[in-house]
């Protein structure tokens, strides 16, 4: 199963969803395609008055969560919100498969594979609702009402009433006090060539489908992989990878077992 890998800066709510294809899991303002049929999900795991320990790199951001504070508390907060729901789809790997043979789904795949833009498959999310931050060993009630100057944190968790340049205005079935902290994403990857165009060594760890396109010379060939790892979503944000920090405890679910070769 995809593994749950905590963002650097939490986004909106509305800025993913579950089944949707994306080109950047770190920006809310990411390009992405939403599935035009509701696929099947898990019922969602709900947690009330969540707690967690986040470590954060030099610049604020978040970089993983411990189940305990360590010896040294510069670069770990405690997160509190009222409430935690991780949403996922039941089958994945199911759900892709019909997908990626939707019409409007494959014009998507095939104008990003032509601008060569990454591509990811959002199979899980999970949101909190009205967190709140405080510095381990702190005697500051809340992060979020602290100075700057007292911690680093994103820009967009500072103020919880402010964060994600979210609009008051908004219409009453947003969840304007959530925000997703955390996602499971699978790998995608497509390509436009002639249907006798050999896969390439980088392409061995997907499962593909292949679709004629029109002239009849050329074909789409779409490719679902690996789940995202911890360290290649810190790449896509531009941090560095610090061997001092652990992505093992944010969730403990492996990767999928059925993650295969197919196509060639």
């Amino acid at each position: 199963m995809s593994r749950l890998l905590i963002l650097p800066v939490p986004l909106s709510s509305s800025s993913l969803a579950v089944a949707q294809l994306i080109t950047d899991p770190t920006h809310a303002e990411t390009i992405s395609f939403s599935s035009p049929s509701k696929p099947e999900c898990q019922q969602p795991s709900i947690q009330s008055k969540y707690q967690s320990i986040i470590t954060q790199d030099q610049h604020g951001r978040f970089v993983s969560s411990t189940s305990r504070p360590s010896s040294t508390h510069d670069n770990q907060i405690t997160l509190q919100a009222e409430q935690s729901s991780h949403t996922s789809l039941a089958q994945p790997r199911t759900a892709f498969n019909t997908l990626r043979d939707n019409a409007a789904a494959q014009s998507f795949l095939r104008k990003s594979a032509l601008q060569r833009q990454p591509l990811y498959y959002v199979t899980g999310i999970q949101t909190l609702k009205n967190p709140s931050f405080q510095r381990v060993g702190s005697e500051h009630a809340r992060i979020a009402e602290a100075p700057a100057s007292q911690i680093r944190l994103p820009m967009h968790v500072r103020r919880v009433d402010s964060a994600f340049g979210l609009d008051n205005t908004r219409n009453a079935d947003d969840k304007s006090d959530e925000s997703i902290f955390a996602v499971e994403l699978l790998k995608v990857r497509c390509r436009v060539g002639a249907a006798s165009e050999p896969h390439s060594v980088e392409d061995i760890d997907y499962e593909w489908s292949y679709h004629p396109l029109e002239d009849g010379h050329l074909q789409l060939s779409i490719g679902l992989g690996k789940a995202l790892s911890a360290t290649e979503l810190r790449a896509l944000a531009g941090m560095a990878d610090e061997e001092d920090f652990t992505d093992k405890s944010w969730d403990s679910q492996s990767e999928d077992e059925d993650d295969g070769i197919g196509g060639f």
